[in-house]
């Protein structure tokens, strides 16, 4: 990781994305909307709390 070797992070690109294509009546409906909603929202919380006590680190 680039914090053990510059001691610190000073920024943090967060970028992820998913594309499945679906229809509101389309029986995989709900696994789609769940595997969207886990990348393009807990995939992001998840990389900032990570990188949370390298930012902080003074």
């Amino acid at each position: 990781m680039s914090s053990k070797k510059f001691g610190q992070l000073d920024i943090l690109v967060n970028n992820a994305g998913i594309s499945i294509p679906t229809t509101i009546d389309d029986e995989n409906y709900e696994e789609s909307w769940d595997k969207t909603f886990d990348v393009l929202l807990k995939g992001q919380v998840n990389l900032i709390r990570a990188a949370l006590p390298f930012i902080r680190k003074p």
